[in-house]
């Protein structure tokens, strides 16, 4: 189980501008927790017992936030777009793993790539159109979106898991065999 945290920025092709096209970046930023449960697993619980769940996987979480402070950021067609997702909350920034996904309309989100403390792992087909980057000083990761075209119309989501680690003090304790 995992908490999920993200961010979200659209990029929309701005008609209104003169030629050549520009790219505009726009949206308020938009925080959502979400928790994986697994694939199609459901379950019932008390209201009670859904309130405390809530309570223990936001602890800890609550106080991680992402977000863009760019309202907007336009580009020409061509040029290439950067999009900051700034951390707050994450204890060690330098060690996280920040994932990026793009939605387009009436599409499925993707991912677009992730960045560990080692390297950028862009997903297939990704490693031309996009970089990444965190900032050494700052808690700050940036998507870099090269040679806009109308298709990157879309809404990009920056992301970051906290792993919950649920802890037992319990003994293993092993049966005896049975003699047939």
């Amino acid at each position: 189980m995992f908490n999920s945290i993200y961010s979200q920025q659209n990029l929309k092709l701005n008609e209104s501008l003169p030629v050549p096209k520009c790219i505009s970046l726009s949206t308020p930023t938009q925080v959502t927790f979400l928790i994986d449960a697994g694939p199609s697993k459901s379950c019932k619980m008390s209201p009670l017992q859904g309130v405390i769940l809530a309570l223990v996987l936001s602890y800890g979480c609550a106080q991680i936030h992402l977000g863009q402070a760019q309202l907007s950021v336009t580009r020409a067609k061509d040029k290439t777009a950067r999009i900051d997702c700034e951390a707050s909350g994450i204890q060690n920034f330098r060690s996280a793993v920040i994932h990026w996904y793009r939605h387009r309309p009436g599409e499925a989100p993707q991912r677009i790539l992730y960045i560990s403390p080692k390297k950028v792992e862009f997903d297939k087909g990704n490693e031309n159109k996009f970089n990444c980057e965190k900032k050494p000083d700052q808690p700050i990761s940036t998507l870099t979106v090269n040679e806009i075209a109308p298709k990157d119309g879309a809404t990009y989501y920056c992301a970051y898991w906290d792993l919950t680690v649920l802890e037992s003090h319990r003994q293993p304790v092993q049966k005896p065999h049975s003699e047939y």
